[in-house]
Order: C-alpha cells, then sequence, then structure tokens
C-alpha cells in the first residue's frame, strides 16, 4: 500500500467487485426477460454472482476504513449531501435484493424471485455502478475525476466486467455439461442456447460505447483546465503501457475485434473466442479503475 495515497487497493477491490455484481445482474435480469427460454443458464449464473462479488467488494471496504464500526453508525448519521452516504445505503440495499432474487435458484434451481424484486434490483444495479464513479468525481480536488463522463465510463466498465465473469462461468459450465452427454445431446443444447441469444451482439455495443465514452472523456479532460489537463498528462506518460496496452488494447480493441470477425450472420463467436474476449475484459477493466484511482490522487505541485 502507497502510505501518500489515500484510498488503496482494497478501494479498488471494492470498484472493481461492486462492478461486476452490477454487470452480472444487469445481464441476468436482461436474459430471463428477453431470452428466458434460451439463456436460463446465463441468469441463473448472473444472479448468483451478484451477491457474492457485491459482498466481498462492501468486505473490501470495511477492511479499509480501518473502524468497520464507521459503516454501521453511517446509517444513523445519514449527510444528505455526502455521496458516501448515498453509496453506503444503495449498496447494501442492493445487496439485500441481489440475496433474495438468488436465495431460490440457491434452494430450488430456479430464478423465481418477485418480478417488483428483480425491478428494484435493476434499479438499484443501475444506481450503484454510477455512484463509484460519481463517489470520486464529487472529489472537487481531483481534476482527473471532475467530469460529467467519468461516472458513465465506469459504469460502463462494471457492465463488461460483470458479463465477462457471467460468460466465463457459463462457458466453462457449459463445457463441462457437454462432455457428460452425447454429442448430438450437446448439439442439441448448443443450438438451444444460441436461438435468438444476442449475448456477443450486446457485449459488442457495449464495448464500443465504452470506448467512445473514455475517447470523448480524454478529449474533454484537455478542455477542462490546466489542471485537468496535467493530470491527464500524467496519466498518460507514468501510466501510459497500462492505459494504452491495458485498458484499451487488451480491455475494449482487442475484444471488439474478436466478437465482431468471430461472429456471423447466423451464429455466435465460438466459445473460445468469446472466452479470450471475456478474460482480456477482465483484466482491461481492473486495470481500468486501479490506474484511474491511484493517478486521480496525485496531487500536482504549484497547481
Amino acid at each position: 500500500m502507497n502510505p501518500m495515497l489515500p484510498w488503496d487497493v482494497r478501494v479498488t477491490a471494492d470498484l472493481v467487485l461492486g462492478g461486476i455484481g452490477v454487470g452480472a445482474f444487469l445481464l441476468a435480469v436482461l436474459t430471463s426477460v428477453y431470452h428466458e427460454g434460451t439463456n436460463r443458464l446465463t441468469a441463473k449464473i448472473g444472479f448468483l454472482v451478484a451477491p457474492v462479488a457485491v459482498g466481498l467488494g462492501l468486505f473490501s471496504i470495511l477492511t479499509e476504513l480501518g473502524q468497520p464500526l464507521r459503516f454501521f453508525t453511517a446509517f444513523f448519521r445519514v449527510n444528505p449531501s455526502s455521496v458516501m452516504s448515498w453509496g453506503i445505503f444503495l449498496q447494501t440495499i442492493f445487496l439485500l435484493l441481489t440475496i433474495l432474487v438468488a436465495l431460490p435458484i440457491y434452494k430450488r434451481g430456479e430464478a423465481s424471485a418477485p418480478s417488483t424484486v428483480k425491478i428494484l434490483g435493476t434499479v438499484c444495479a443501475i444506481a450503484v455502478g454510477l455512484y463509484h464513479g460519481l463517489l470520486l468525481s464529487s472529489n472537487v480536488g481531483r481534476p482527473l475525476w471532475n467530469d460529467g463522463l467519468f461516472p458513465f465510463m465506469f459504469f460502463g466498465f462494471s457492465v463488461l466486467t460483470g458479463f465477462a465473469v457471467v460468460l466465463l462461468i457459463n462457458l466453462a459450465v457449459s463445457k463441462t455439461a457437454t462432455s457428460t452427454v452425447s454429442r448430438s445431446e450437446a448439439a442439441a443444447t448448443q443450438s438451444s442456447d444460441n436461438n435468438g441469444a444476442s449475448l456477443p451482439k450486446l457485449l459488442f455495443s457495449v464495448l464500443v460505447f465504452e470506448l467512445v465514452a473514455i475517447l470523448l472523456w480524454m478529449v474533454n479532460t484537455t478542455r477542462s483546465g490546466l489542471a485537468a489537463e496535467k493530470s491527464l498528462q500524467l496519466l498518460l506518460s507514468d501510466y501510459a503501457l497500462a492505459w494504452w496496452g491495458g485498458t484499451i488494447v487488451l480491455g475494449l480493441v482487442f475484444p471488439l475485434v474478436l466478437v465482431y470477425f468471430g461472429s456471423s450472420r447466423r451464429n455466435n463467436p465460438p466459445a473460445g473466442v468469446l472466452s479470450l474476449a471475456s478474460a482480456a475484459i477482465l483484466v482491461g477493466g481492473i486495470i481500468f479503475k486501479h490506474i484511474l484511482l491511484v493517478a486521480g490522487q496525485v496531487r500536482l505541485p504549484l497547481l
């Protein structure tokens, strides 16, 4: 841990894990609503991943606080003007809703939670996804974070990493399942999973959104004053390899190319291509959140 930085890697863990929970839950809701018959496994995995990821993220932030009791006292000392105060309520409510949705799957193997709970969970998932970026951008003295697009960038990578984790688990489970059945049954199952499914198209769309959001953020930051411009220059010089190689190329461009060229008009990309794209997105998303957290905390001299 760097003693010069107020927030360390445990905050990164909260941002990454919480984002995975948000993305996993949103993907599960989408697949359960629009492709319930063809993507039941994806929905179940997403609903099961969400509470685990969010819970681990909250645990990591509790250890970072140093005094875990501060988390509980925050429920009684509400500060309406504090973004962090909002976040404590949002994340706790979201965690409880994800648990309510996951329990029927754990007990009976069916996603039978009431629609009202899923709707509330979706609203909270979007709110938590945006909150992570708002928490950073609300720090006025951190020019790298003070941009209106910053929360949407964080939300985009939260969705992407959640999708990636669910797809990786889905592909691993499907591969294990097909190894225990006959080839004809496996082919029938795979055909059923692909009919009407548009997960690669959805993944491609979110990748494009995130890439455009990051590029627009970089342009806006260079036009937001000397402090913001210098902060971006610091990011692009001291963390050039991690930013361009890890975030942009590995996390966005590489999976974008894989999904685009791996798809055909009728078929989804092969499992190996989707696995590679998902792994690249996950690594790129972790790098993205960590270096922005670190670089944004560096105070520039004379500014």
